[in-house]
């Protein structure tokens, strides 16, 4: 076995962590509004909002141990409650739990969205990250497998302009709607996008 061959599993609790270094790296430096203070705990509640654990859909890829990309994924409707505890015990001011209030309520905006289009038997992609070329179709076919597996006939993304849109056009995906975000994050002026891919036994 090569030392840096691709191994893709069940993505799990232990890889939030280095999820959230991902994220951090991938998006960044998007968002002026965020201190730097606070740069890698809300990158981390970033995955924490999006984990639904024991979510068979969910899968992650490691390249010599080290993760290297990631897709969250599910079929029902989720809380974040868990990713808010997690985040609040890491605030340590009234500015710092402004900018968490800011941020959290553009995810949610963006998830009732995405959720309020939700068919039955169709997944959600909830969130999908890598820093490695080739990891991300890698992940999408595998969750086009599991889909399958299960009976799930269609899959639901939604994105915005900070992440590649026309990847999912490449991978099979048609938009569904765009809209300007609202509330968007300060300083940008974002759109959202939903996408579906219907899945072909």
């Amino acid at each position: 076995m090569s030392s840096d061959e691709l191994i893709l599993r069940d993505f799990s609790c232990g890889d939030l962590p280095g999820a959230g270094e991902i994220a951090l790296r991938l998006w960044g430096s998007e968002a002026d509004f965020i201190p730097a203070s606070m740069l890698r705990d809300l990158y981390g509640y970033l995955v924490r909002f999006y984990y639904v654990p024991d979510s068979p859909l969910s899968c992650a890829v490691t390249c010599s141990g080290e993760l290297c990309a990631f897709m969250l994924a599910a079929t029902e409707k989720h809380s974040s409650c868990h990713a808010d505890e997690w985040i609040l015990k890491r605030i340590s001011s009234p500015e710092e739990k402004k900018v968490f209030e800011i941020y959290k309520a553009y995810l949610e905006a963006n998830q009732k969205a995405e959720e309020k289009e939700l068919r039955s038997h169709e997944a959600m992609v909830l969130l999908l990250a890598s820093i490695r070329p080739g990891c991300g179709k890698l992940l999408m076919e595998e969750l086009n497998r599991r889909c399958l597996k299960q009976d799930i006939r269609s899959i639901l993304l939604w994105t915005d302009d900070t992440c590649n849109v026309q990847w999912y056009e490449r991978n099979h995906f048609a938009e569904v709607s765009h809209f300007a975000a609202t509330p968007s994050l300060p300083g940008q002026n974002l759109n959202t996008y939903l996408y579906r891919k219907e899945l072909i036994p």
